[in-house]
């Protein structure tokens, strides 16, 4: 009688599935020798690192909120492309409806990736009901993370996601236009130009716009920093 075997290896998490076709597409649509290795290195650590050492592995954090947005933009009507190899390095990551886009959860990316000769920075929210996007945030510390949820498996409501994105880039807009408007040297938005505050309202009037605002609640005009991201209100 034959013995019969139980698999038990692990199932690949989707995020993780989606952030290795990111990079594949990045690999295979460059020709620079250095991006092509560094790319092939963080493939190879994606598709070694064990499932529950994912959320301790930091340097992997950037792809995988790469691949968070990706999900979950493809599951709207908004058209998103993933950006070539050559894109990547120009500081493009995706395109939203032919918009060119980057995103970043990095919190101390600012002063480098706001200035005029970038293009649209989204600012991908971390924790559950993030504010803004730098680490004074409580919710840092305190609030559970979508990475954590979708690295579980666990159910991550859209809604949920839409708001926390749309507060935390509300709240980098509405930091822009102050800095316009009253200069400061010292801030971190010191170096923003107009372009900046246009196209990050251009990517917010996207998602705005898009299916994944709830029909029970109006669409604000993304040009005003007093859009109401709180859930409650749709309810």
């Amino acid at each position: 009688m034959e013995q019969e075997f139980t698999d038990i290896t692990e199932k690949e998490p989707a995020i993780v599935t989606t952030a290795k076709e990111i990079l594949v597409h990045r690999i295979s649509t460059c020709d620079e020798p250095l991006y092509r290795n560094s790319k092939v290195k963080e493939l190879e650590k994606l598709s070694t690192t064990l499932i529950d050492q994912l959320y301790e592995t930091k340097e992997l954090h950037g792809i995988l909120g790469e691949a968070i947005f990706l999900k979950f933009i493809r599951e709207s009507d908004i058209d998103i492309k993933t950006g070539s190899g050559e894109d990547d390095m120009a500081g493009m990551d995706f395109y939203l409806n032919g918009f060119p886009v980057d995103v970043t959860t990095g919190f101390n990316s600012i002063e480098k990736k706001i200035q005029p000769s970038r293009f649209a920075t989204l600012y991908l929210p971390r924790n559950y009901e993030q504010k803004q996007p730098f680490s004074n945030d409580k919710t840092f510390t305190t609030n559970k993370t979508y990475l954590m949820d979708h690295i579980r498996g666990n159910f991550v409501d859209q809604t949920t996601y839409l708001y926390d994105l749309l507060t935390v880039n509300l709240s980098v807009l509405k930091a822009m236009r102050e800095q316009i408007d009253n200069p400061n040297p010292n801030s971190h938005f010191a170096k923003v130009g107009i372009n900046n505050e246009r196209n990050l309202a251009t990517v917010i009037k996207i998602l705005i716009n898009s299916n994944l605002w709830p029909k029970s609640e109006k669409r604000g005009d993304p040009t005003k920093t007093s859009i109401s991201t709180n859930k409650s209100q749709s309810q």
